[in-house]
């Protein structure tokens, strides 16, 4: 009789990993990918929010300074500067900042004699944002401060006038200077 012998059989090295452990694996990779992404885009909006805010302190100290020339370069090349999300916040604050700084020029104005043009002089340069289309916006509301304390007589007809002289002066000639002198 035959006796056949059978070869051996080498079982195949079998890598299994448990399901369980195998689910516990990708958690914690994908865990630890949300976290890093997380301190990522929190770097990134905190180098954003850096850039803002020197951003915001150079604009205003330009006009501080009375470098209006500088201080419109920054406005105009604020969308370049990589603000992401912290871009609008920011346009926000240099307009608050032109605004009292116009206001300060408003009241200067207002306060001198007719034909003194000392404000103006002072203020040299600052026609520059004329063909800023937010700051044509202040602007355009301080001459309606103006025209309304004309308007309670807090302010005489010669100050008005000579304030939209000086206004006009400054580059600022659009529609609502022409309706605010008739």
């Amino acid at each position: 009789m035959q006796t056949q012998v059978q070869a051996p059989q080498n079982p195949k090295p079998q890598f299994s990993v448990p399901q369980n452990k195998l689910k516990m694996a990708v958690l914690i990779v994908l865990a630890l990918a949300l976290i890093s992404f997380g301190y990522y885009f929190a770097y990134q909006y905190s180098q954003q929010k850096e850039r803002a805010e020197q951003i915001t302190r150079d604009f205003e100290e330009y006009l501080a300074r009375g470098q209006y020339f500088d201080a419109y370069s920054l406005l105009k090349n604020l969308p370049n500067k990589r603000l992401g999300s912290t871009l609008q916040e920011t346009q926000a604050s240099l307009n608050q900042l032109f605004a009292t700084k116009f206001a300060e020029i408003t009241e200067s104005i207002l306060a001198e004699d007719e034909k003194d043009y000392r404000t103006f002089l002072q203020i040299n340069g600052f026609q520059i944002f004329s063909n800023n289309s937010d700051a044509v916006n202040i602007v355009n509301d301080q001459v309606q401060i103006v025209l309304d304390q004309y308007l309670a007589e807090k302010l005489e007809y010669a100050q008005v006038e000579y304030y939209l002289k000086n206004v006009a002066r400054l580059g600022f000639t659009g529609s609502f200077l022409k309706e605010a002198q008739k």
